[in-house]
């Protein structure tokens, strides 16, 4: 929906109403998100640092990957995920904290989200584009796949 003007939205769910069409998954209605205030001078999404995932450990791995994101292992079997866009020569790396392979003992925690070029390596985060040069559809895009799985941690009591 980030491509059409709200008249042009409005058309095409006219003439897909007429037509007795079901979009076989959100599209012209699908949420759409941009920069909130704090992230128009930053170089990274904190919005999600300290939050948990509403699912198990496998569950949000099937989240990502369903999703087009990709491992990214480090040190010790741990890992994050990135996700490519090819087209934009672009990647979003969302550091996550209690991703482990054969470990799901503790909890999920997620950090900060980067954009980098492709080919730069994750750990140089100072290479990190700003995201007020990310493309809108990318950054949507990111924000909703974290929208569907990132839930405020429960206090301990």
């Amino acid at each position: 929906p980030l491509r059409l003007s709200e008249k042009d939205k409005e058309k095409w769910s006219e003439k897909l109403f007429e037509l007795d069409i079901v979009q076989p998954f959100e599209q012209l209605n699908r949420p759409a998100f941009s920069l909130n205030e704090q992230e128009q001078s930053a170089k990274s999404i904190t919005r999600y640092d300290g939050k948990t995932s509403n699912k198990g450990h496998r569950a949000t791995q099937s989240h990502f990957e369903k999703r087009g994101w990709r491992k990214e292992v480090s040190d010790g079997g741990c890992f994050s995920y990135a996700k490519k866009f090819k087209q934009e020569d672009i990647y979003a790396f969302v550091n996550i904290e209690g991703m482990c392979i054969g470990w799901d003992g503790e909890d999920i925690l997620f950090h900060e989200i980067y954009f980098m070029k492709i080919g730069t390596f994750t750990w140089y985060e100072d290479k990190a584009i700003p995201l007020k040069d990310i493309p809108a559809i990318a950054f949507s895009e990111v924000i909703a796949d974290m929208e569907s799985i990132a839930v405020e941690k429960e206090k301990e009591s």
